[in-house]
């Protein structure tokens, strides 16, 4: 019938584009300088953990970084932001805590 013509439909919206993956950047990149690995709030005592019985949650982060670390082949060093020995800290360099809840549960190369 009559009246004024009707206006096409708009069109689609061009499909979302999904972000670009967080991903680092392999090592042989030009300019690149290294990389760095960073770690906070990986702590853990049963004293203050106890619904967690074990350091299970935590050597699967340890194998995490050392799987990251050698996929990077340029790790200069990492960075501790914290919450790391429960439940008071460290003493000092020879307390027993670096052994037991460090040097025990990530390797060495970390």
């Amino acid at each position: 019938a009559g009246g004024p013509p009707r206006a096409p439909p708009p069109a689609s919206p061009p499909p979302r584009q999904q972000p670009a993956p967080t991903t680092t950047p392999i090592p042989q990149q030009a300019g690149r300088k290294g990389s760095i690995l960073v770690i906070g709030d990986w702590g853990y005592d049963y004293g203050c953990h106890g619904n967690v019985p074990e350091l299970g949650c935590q050597k699967a982060i340890a194998d995490k970084m050392l799987e990251k670390m050698e996929e990077l082949g340029d790790v200069k060093f990492i960075i501790n932001v914290g919450d790391s020995f429960y439940p008071h800290g460290v003493v000092s360099k020879d307390d027993p805590q670096w052994q037991t809840k460090w040097r025990g549960v990530y390797d060495k190369k970390l």
